[in-house]
């Protein structure tokens, strides 16, 4: 009679600590391979989103009125302030101080659509030769005057095309302190601030004030997993190299521009995204 043959107790134990050493590396590489593609995947969304605050920012200050930025914070709460440009003109008539007159001569404003600015519609300001930010927020320096009417020498209508010299006239409240060397008018009615708070990005709209709103609650969640570390006073260009906005003012070599930092963090990634914003408009 033949023997049968089988697998000794020794033999067992040495394959099943074979299989156990072949799963323990399949599941270390899968594991790894998993982790990896994860930690892409977060990578790749935090780049998105900074990527997106950032530039969004950066089209919103560039357009703003020259030298409306200003920056106010503490540790818990650092934002940026400025007065997006609705118009921009050049004027041929301007009323100095100490005249009365209130009538300011400025080339036709319109749209793609040919559609005709109204200032009445929006409690809208003229800016004219603002050098600093006081220069827009405060009224009493007579660089912002509020427009109260606007016609035109056809039906005296600004909305309509028929003036012949495509000049036409704006009622402001005052006259004004300076002239600008470029003849260079801007037009706007309010404000927009970025606030880094509670490791989030918020965006709130304001109106002209001589002390910056420093906001603490409300406004429009834009982005999240924020990792800067705020300091005491950003306002300070000595302020902490973290912080999310500081202001340069200009030099020889250059004009004044704003620094954008925002630092994102989530599942052990960090991404840094840094844009330095120049306001091409001139006063």
């Amino acid at each position: 009679m033949k023997a049968q043959q089988g697998f000794t107790l020794l033999e067992l134990v040495f394959v099943l600590i074979i299989v156990a050493i072949v799963g323990v590396g399949i599941t270390s590489f899968m594991r790894a391979t998993v982790l990896q593609y994860s930690q892409f995947i977060t990578r790749s969304q935090l780049m998105d989103d900074s990527s997106f605050i950032v530039e969004r920012m950066a089209r919103e200050i560039k357009h703003a009125i020259p030298n409306s930025i200003r920056i106010r914070g503490n540790s818990s709460a650092h934002c940026v302030e400025f007065v997006p440009n609705k118009w921009a003109t050049t004027y041929t008539m301007l009323p100095m101080q100490p005249t009365a007159s209130t009538q300011v001569d400025v080339v036709r404003m319109a749209d793609i659509n040919n559609m005709m600015f109204m200032p009445l519609m929006n409690a809208d300001y003229a800016f004219v030769y603002p050098l600093e930010s006081a220069d827009v927020y405060d009224a009493s320096r007579n660089k912002r005057q509020m427009i109260s009417a606007c016609s035109d020498d056809g039906d005296g209508n600004c909305a309509t095309d028929d003036d012949a010299d495509q000049i036409i006239q704006l009622t402001v409240a005052d006259s004004f302190a300076e002239s600008s060397p470029a003849s260079r008018l801007y037009i706007a009615s309010g404000t927009v601030s970025y606030c880094v708070r509670n490791n989030q990005v918020y965006r709130h709209t304001g109106t002209l004030a001589t002390t910056q709103t420093l906001y603490t609650s409300g406004g429009t969640l834009m982005a999240q997993n924020i990792a800067n570390t705020l300091s005491a006073d950003p306002s300070a260009q000595t302020g902490a190299s973290d912080d999310p906005f500081r202001w340069y003012d200009m030099s020889l070599r250059r004009n004044a521009y704003t620094r954008v930092l925002l630092s994102f963090t989530a599942n052990g990634q960090t991404v840094s995204f840094m844009h330095e914003v120049h306001i091409p408009n001139v006063p």
